[in-house]
């Protein structure tokens, strides 16, 4: 991991509309077994990355990064996560866990939303009558668009198959 990869990190993290904790080079830097990391490069220039664990029969995805510079041209996001699959088929893997963020993108390559749910409790009425009012400011809601995933697929390998 070196500070390349970190200034791609922090390309996503200045993007984001949901501010989050960024993580230090440090961090990156330290992850142990089974954590791994997997570059791609255009020549010498790294375009995007991807750290993985495993745990029994799953593969997880746990962060990566990619050069905007090179979503469009060389599709760097999606041949990130065609990447993570070819890893999951090659490892023997039963299934990746993709995450949670990204999911249009994620579907559109033929993953499927695994739907949770959270229960909050407080013992004061009052309370549980804010947290029944706040309910829909605090309840995921998965994307509403009708997405063509068998098209969009065949398009992806293809532009897969292209990238160097």
């Amino acid at each position: 991991f070196t500070p390349e990869h970190y200034s791609l990190y922090m390309q996503i993290m200045q993007r984001t509309p949901s501010k989050l904790e960024v993580l230090s080079f440090d961090f990156f830097r330290n992850l142990h077994d089974p954590f791994y990391l997997t570059s791609y490069y255009l020549g010498d220039k790294l375009i995007c990355w991807h750290v993985n664990c495993s745990e029994e029969a799953t593969l997880y995805f746990f962060f990566g990064g990619h050069d905007y510079q090179y979503i469009e041209s060389h599709h760097a996001y999606f041949n990130n996560l065609f990447g993570i699959v070819g890893e999951t088929i090659a490892g023997g893997y039963a299934q990746a866990d993709l995450g949670q963020t990204a999911e249009i993108a994620k579907i559109k390559c033929g993953g499927r939303p695994l739907y949770k749910s959270m229960f909050l409790y407080h013992r004061s009425p009052v309370v549980r009558m804010f947290l029944s009012l706040a309910k829909p400011l605090i309840t995921y809601h998965p994307p509403h668009m009708q997405l063509h995933t068998q098209k969009e697929t065949s398009r992806l390998q293809v532009l897969q198959k292209q990238f160097v």
